[in-house]
Order: structure tokens, then C-alpha cells, then sequence
């Protein structure tokens, strides 16, 4: 016995809450992300005026001129968190997007390729930003970017 298509008259289109609901992604989009505390925010990238000089700062990567540089994290928090600011370095957009990208093989693979150590870095950048504080007479830049009190 041979079956014929049931069609419809009108076709089914989302209403209700399926129209409106938050879960469902509209196409070509990305969900909102929330925005940071000042804490958290103070604790992933030290403070505003140390996120501005690690952007302004040159690439790690030898012979890469490329400006402004993103606030890499070159470790992660775990449990889906960021790292504290001391674990940052500047690198350009171009290679953060390859020393993250796990195709290409990640941070190990990125290190081997440019000759240079993430952590050193980082640290060589957390070392400069703390030589800048201590050395600025302007008491409005501490390491930690609060305002000193008296």
C-alpha cells in the first residue's frame, strides 16, 4: 500500500517560547557574555592601566612588529577560569590566535616553532610592569592598579 504525503496548509513556523528563548542561538550570532567584576577583572589582568601597557608592548615573538598586542594568558585557571595577571604576556593578535588553536598544536607546538618559552615571558612581563610601578613617581600606577590610601 502506497502512502501519500500529508501536507499542510500553513507550514509550521517557532512560536511562543520557543521564538523568544535565550537558550536557542540566533543565527549568525554569538551569546552576550556577561560582564566582569572589577575583581575579577583586577585578578585576570592586574588592573586597567597594566592591561593598556601589556597591549602597547611589543610581540614576544622575534621579528613580529605587529601592534597592539592581546593580553595572553599563557596558562589557564582551570575549572574553565582565566589565570592571574602575573601569567600574561603580549602577543600579537595573529599569534594568539595560533598559540591557541589546537589544530596547529597548541602552546607546546607554538613555542618550538618561534623559540620562545611562554612562561619566561610572562614572567619577564610581570617582572617589567613591577620594575615600572616601583620606579614611577605618579602614585596612581601600583602594581595591583587600586589608588594608594593618604
Amino acid at each position: 500500500m502506497k502512502r501519500t504525503e500529508i501536507r499542510r496548509k500553513t507550514p509550521l513556523r517557532a512560536t511562543g517560547w520557543l521564538k523568544r528563548s535565550p537558550y536557542l542561538p540566533v543565527h549568525g550570532s554569538r551569546p552576550k557574555r556577561r560582564k566582569r567584576s572589577r575583581a575579577e577583572f583586577d585578578r585576570i589582568y592586574g588592573s586597567p592601566e597594566r592591561a593598556a601597557w601589556v597591549k602597547g608592548s611589543p610581540c614576544i615573538v622575534p621579528g613580529c612588529l605587529a601592534s597592539p598586542c592581546d593580553n595572553a594568558h599563557v596558562i589557564n585557571g582551570g575549572a574553565g577560569k582565566k589565570a592571574d595577571a602575573k601569567y600574561v604576556a603580549p602577543i600579537c593578535h595573529p599569534h594568539h590566535n595560533e598559540c591557541d588553536n589546537a589544530r596547529n598544536g597548541g602552546k607546546q607546538t607554538f613555542q618550538k616553532k618561534y623559540g620562545v618559552n611562554l612562561l619566561e615571558c610572562a614572567a619577564r612581563t610581570e617582572a617589567a610592569w613591577q620594575a615600572l610601578c616601583a620606579a614611577s613617581p605618579s602614585p596612581a600606577v601600583t602594581p595591583t592598579g587600586e589608588q594608594p590610601n593618604g
